[in-house]
């Protein structure tokens, strides 16, 4: 019997074991942090955006598969968010 999958708050793909405990999500990488998913504007917490901004970045890339690798580029290279001097994307 297959465990039940949550929702990823960012991608909405049902990739995560629990739900806001920290799980990552495999297709955005997105961390699902409690914090973050109740106050989507929080930057500082399990993830170096704030939900509303990953999300965003997200849904301006259509094909899966690049999106994929470019999420998780973002995710895991420590650029600088848009809210203090511009996002720097990786690809």
């Amino acid at each position: 019997m297959d465990s039940k999958k949550f929702k990823c708050p960012c991608g909405g793909q049902e990739t995560l074991s629990s739900n806001h405990l920290n799980d990552v999500c495999s297709v955005c990488h997105w961390e699902d942090d409690y914090v973050q998913f109740v106050k989507t504007d929080f930057a500082g917490g399990a993830n170096f955006f704030f939900l509303n901004e990953y999300r965003a970045l997200y849904l301006q890339v259509t094909d899966i598969n690049y999106k994929t690798k470019k999420m998780y580029n973002l995710h895991h290279a420590k650029a600088i968010p848009s809210h203090h001097k511009g996002i720097a994307f990786v690809v």
